[in-house]
């Protein structure tokens, strides 16, 4: 199965690819200070909606890394309308171990996109007074075994709840926000997440990846309906 394919089809017209409403990237973006110029940095940045906002509303250069073609190329249209000047730099690699450096930028972002940077490195890549914001899924309490079954993993592989803000504790940063998705919240991202998918399926009854990607849609939906959701908390940060 092709899993960039997949989820490009999946997230079709969704701006965040996580459950927090844009009504929350916006709250950050009138949070932080930034000045003109500046540099921020985004790992697994998707259709990097949340550095269009930042660049637009600050006037900052922003670079944003993501290993999907399908995002990027949806970002980069965005860009050409909206920051015709090439404020937004868009980097198709793996975000993983990418050199964020020290002391480099003003603010670095990695939300919902698996351990590609520490909080730790996130906080060392900016200087004093810089910003991180950051954030995954994480357990809300004691997943049951049949949980990690259907999930395919351990309980190692999700951090326990208020994991990020000990992180951000011992990184040196100080909370500005933090925000958890609610139930309710989750409940529209899976509904459309699979609406989109039926769609796309109902439109190409012969794609040899229809039925795959049925079915890992659907299976999605019953876990998430069998289960509820994980914890997805996102914090803002700003550096000793």
């Amino acid at each position: 199965m092709d899993r960039a394919r997949f989820s490009a089809i999946a997230h079709t017209g969704l701006s965040f690819l996580n459950p927090l409403p844009a009504s929350f990237f916006d709250e950050v973006a009138g949070s932080v200070r930034l000045a003109p110029g500046e540099r921020l940095i985004e790992l697994g940045c998707g259709k990097a909606e949340l550095l269009l906002r930042l660049a637009e509303r600050h006037g900052v250069a922003a670079t944003g890394i993501d290993r999907s073609a399908h995002f990027l190329d949806e970002g980069r249209r965005a860009a050409a309308v909206r920051l015709p000047d090439g404020a937004v730099e868009l980097l198709q690699a793996d975000a993983a171990g990418w050199p964020l450096g020290s002391s480099r930028w003003a603010m670095s972002i990695c939300i919902g996109s698996g351990p590609l940077a520490s909080v730790a490195a996130l906080a060392a890549a900016v200087p004093a007074g810089g910003w991180v914001l950051a954030g995954d899924a994480h357990w809300r309490g004691d997943p049951p075994p049949d949980l990690l079954a259907a999930l395919g993993c351990t309980r190692g592989d999700l951090p326990e709840a208020h994991a990020l803000e000990a992180e951000a504790e011992r990184a040196g940063l100080v909370p500005i926000l933090l925000r958890s998705a609610s139930t309710s919240e989750w409940d529209a991202y899976e509904a459309a997440w699979l609406a989109n998918v039926e769609r796309w399926a109902e439109d190409h009854p012969l794609d040899p990846e229809r039925d795959a990607f049925l079915a890992r849609a659907r299976a999605g939906n019953e876990r998430h309906r069998r289960f509820g959701p994980l914890g997805f908390t996102v914090g803002l940060f700003r550096k000793r």
